[in-house]
């Protein structure tokens, strides 16, 4: 989807540890030491999903002032491996850009930041971006603006502008070269050698030239023919087609810009092309979105009014099969049992401007799970838990007729009911997901008894399936922190993201993949 909903964190669970040395002193001091690294991990795997707001935006400004206390109480080590792991693991760059300048405004960590920095900027291009962040970190760190490196930061961003040859710089836009030039003038990189010192040269001179766009080339076209409109219309038409056939546009370029492409009156041949690449099995995995992104599109399409959709509409529903693999945390071996509340509250979109509805959440994910796990039970829950078959084939097409299926069970929130039966029928599963729009941890439903709460009926649970992990969705984002982390493998999510499974997953699993990662130059 393209929207992200701002999200908090509130990680107040500590796992408890065994003790790592005889000595109690050192074992008090290494499990503290361990926690502030868990703690850290935690907040950054959930800060992650606000990135993509605005840079004004309150969250992330929340989201970075708790990260920069518990950066504080972790050895830079860690911190250089956790940075790696944001960016290269969980594609998070934002995330990743900030831990990396938090070590770099600390003073004597210069060999270690320069070696974090030229791996953390794989492409010269993102260095204006990297300084913005420690611009940031910088304020926060000192108290008064960043206006000028100093000489160990020059020293550190010297070798990644020195990667920088002529030909890859022409293959950058405009913007990308007004943002290089500007980041040029401010650090004042030294050379490497003569030709690198000619071309720092032409760049400042603004010699060289820039990679058109291709929405520059669309707004050129708009510029023409004023006095023809239909001469207009004709080479609006003739240009996306150019596009499309050129694959200038990025994939979630051309899911966005589908409404200006059938408005265009492209021909039957670039629409049939055009959905042949929306639905390859290796661009759905590229992008690495998951079905909703498709649902969002399928229904911007149908609803243009254009005769020509049959191939995108069918497109989509392939893409949503394709992406299935996309959400993280889930094998062909994980058993699930997936249940929904089918009230009236749910038919409101899930986000603004979205098309997605949380009604839609728990249908569209349990039909995607069903072609990547084995074993996947669906149901409704209200006054009773009834279980229901999904859909297997036209996910998307189906979920409208879904929605005539509220109120099956009753309007009450009784998500307890799924626990207990499958205490009653003694069912084993590994991971059980309700979808609401209210709170249901420690939040006794009106009609519910006393004792027959979810979090006394989970304990007793999870002494017949004491790996099963629960999760918690409250779509109408009431609860006071996006993700909460409890014992005995409880979620709550508060809020949707699309991205809530990869996160969800990196918490599930131990910090081995960040102290694994092969960076040991000491700080």
């Amino acid at each position: 989807m393209p929207k992200t909903i701002a999200m908090n964190v509130n990680l107040t669970w500590r796992r408890k540890r065994k003790s790592l040395a005889d000595n109690p002193r050192e074992s008090i001091i290494s499990a503290d030491h361990t926690d502030h690294k868990w703690e850290l991990y935690k907040a950054v795997m959930v800060a992650s999903l606000s990135e993509g707001g605005g840079p004004a935006d309150a969250s992330r400004r929340v989201a970075w002032l708790s990260l920069k206390s518990l950066i504080r109480k972790n050895d830079p080590e860690f911190v250089a491996k956790l940075a790696i792991y944001m960016l290269e693991q969980m594609h998070s760059r934002e995330i990743s850009f900030l831990l990396s300048a938090a070590l770099a405004v600390q003073p004597g960590q210069g060999a270690g930041v320069a070696a974090l920095t030229e791996r953390i900027l794989q492409q010269p291009a993102w260095i204006a971006e990297w300084l913005e962040g420690y611009a940031r970190v910088y304020q926060d760190h000192h108290g008064k603006t960043f206006n000028r490196p100093g000489r160990q930061l020059v020293k550190t961003l010297s070798p990644v502008f020195n990667r920088l040859d002529e030909f890859q710089y022409t293959r950058y836009d405009r913007r990308q070269q007004d943002q290089f030039r500007k980041a040029l003038v401010l650090v004042k990189p030294a050379a490497k050698d003569r030709p690198q010192q000619a071309l720092f040269g032409k760049i400042l001179k603004d010699q060289l030239p820039a990679r058109r766009g291709w929405q520059e080339e669309l707004d050129a076209i708009r510029k023409q023919h004023d006095d023809s409109p239909a001469l207009k219309r004709t080479a609006l038409k003739n240009k996306w087609e150019a596009l499309i056939l050129s694959w200038k546009i990025s994939y979630n370029d051309l899911l966005d810009q589908l409404p200006a492409i059938l408005q265009a009156g492209v021909s039957g041949k670039a629409l049939q092309l055009l959905a042949q690449y929306l639905g390859n099995a290796g661009a759905v995995a590229k992008n690495g979105r998951l079905a909703f992104r498709y649902l969002e599109a399928y229904r911007k399409v149908r609803s243009s009014g254009h005769h020509r959709t049959g191939p995108l509409l069918e497109a989509f529903e392939k893409a949503a099969i394709l992406s299935a693999p996309n959400i993280g945390g889930f094998t062909a071996d994980t058993r699930v049992l997936l249940a929904m509340d089918v009230s009236n509250s749910m038919k409101r979109a899930v986000e603004e401007d979205s098309s997605v509805d949380r009604f839609d959440i728990a249908p569209l994910l349990g039909m995607s799970l069903q072609y990547l796990c084995s074993r996947v039970t669906t149901g409704l829950f209200g006054n009773t838990w009834k279980p229901v078959s999904l859909p297997g084939k036209n996910m998307l097409g189906e979920l409208d007729a879904f929605q005539a299926r509220e109120g099956e069970v009753g309007y009450a929130a009784n998500g307890y009911l799924v626990i207990g039966e499958l205490i009653r029928k003694n069912l084993v599963t590994d991971k059980i997901l309700l979808f609401t729009d209210c709170r249901l941890w420690n939040n006794r439903q009106p009609n519910q008894s006393p004792g027959m709460d979810i979090a006394r009926l989970w304990r007793q649970y999870k002494q017949m399936a004491p790996h099963a992990q629960l999760y918690l969705f409250d779509l109408a984002a009431y609860g006071s922190s996006s993700v909460e982390v409890l014992p005995d493998d409880v979620y709550l999510v508060s809020g949707w993201n699309d991205r809530i499974f990869a996160v969800l997953k990196a918490l599930e699993k131990s910090m081995c993949a960040v102290e694994c990662i092969d960076f040991t130059i000491s700080f």
